[in-house]
């Protein structure tokens, strides 16, 4: 069901005959379909609006979008899970806006302020505090980033972020969402391909086993429901839609950033692109199990 002062599609819950208030991916299923609410077709600012927990992903997490940001249930579906459909829905969905909403450049919080800053009032159903913080490797592995405030956007960089490509003159928010998403979505698959044992003979060797054993990928027959089925390099729709990034985006994409490390796979700076320039501390990489179904952003 539409909430037209939150921007944001919520299910209806048939048991209870209510409609619930958590935020998921869910919300840009109708935009997607091509059925676009007044409000977000009655400016920039409600379309940018609806779409403000993906630029909130973008800035604040090292991964794509997640299903939810529940982070407490253990389920698939929730937080820190995400879902190759869901990048392509909301890659979709951004497409689908007619273009007289989407020529400004994207938002910037207020100074002081995050990312969250620019999210619709009560769209989350999370205080900013209440969101799942990013973690932090190596000696601070016990620690998360700063959970509120500018220090939360670990990513933001000069009109991009970690792992969202390169920004062009003139490009509007969605388009920079758009080349954002593609882009985290197209490193989240490569690194994780890589953190478990994928190798390109003479281009990109495998990682030791010492490595791999801290992704569990050595011998690994595959984790919760992948144990159902033969593991194979890839699960059918992580493939299908890196496939469909490619063919779509292939022009805005960019080398992702990522290097092994003697104590842990780490993201890190190298310097030569926006794309990587600015990266904050020791950061996990966002895994994806691409032996199976979900892609983690922590």
């Amino acid at each position: 069901m539409w909430d037209a002062s939150k921007l944001a599609f919520y299910d209806f819950n048939l048991t209870s005959n209510v409609r619930n208030s958590f935020f998921s991916a869910a919300t840009y299923y109708p935009v997607w379909a091509g059925i676009i609410p007044d409000e977000v077709l009655s400016s920039q600012s409600n379309a940018f609006g609806y779409f403000a927990a993906v630029n909130l992903v973008m800035n604040k997490y090292n991964g794509t979008v997640p299903t939810t940001f529940v982070d407490w249930t253990g389920q698939q579906w929730d937080a820190p899970n995400t879902w190759p459909p869901h990048q392509y829905i909301i890659l979709e969905a951004l497409n689908t806006l007619p273009s007289n909403l989407t020529t400004n450049s994207l938002p910037t919080p207020g100074a002081g302020q995050s990312a969250y800053d620019l999210i619709p009032s009560g769209q989350l159903n999370l205080t900013e505090s209440q969101l799942l913080g990013q973690p932090l490797r190596g000696a601070q592995a016990s620690q998360n980033v700063t959970a509120t405030g500018p220090g939360s956007d670990i990513n933001t960089l000069n009109g991009t972020v970690v792992n969202g490509g390169n920004s062009s003159s003139g490009e509007g928010w969605a388009t920079t969402l758009g080349r954002e998403v593609a882009n985290r979505y197209f490193t989240s698959v490569l690194c994780s391909w890589h953190a478990t044992g994928g190798s390109i003979p003479g281009l990109l060797p495998r990682l030791p086993n010492n490595e791999l054993n801290l992704t569990n990928s050595v011998n690994n027959t595959g984790n919760m429901y992948e144990k159902l089925y033969t593991v194979q390099a890839g699960f059918g729709w992580t493939n299908g839609v890196l496939l469909w990034v490619a063919a779509n985006y292939g022009q805005l994409l960019v080398a992702p950033c990522f290097e092994r490390s003697r104590v842990a796979l780490e993201v890190v700076a190298r310097g030569h692109s926006d794309n990587c320039t600015g990266i904050r501390g020791s950061l996990d990489p966002f895994h994806m199990d691409v032996t199976g179904d979900w892609v983690t952003f922590i």
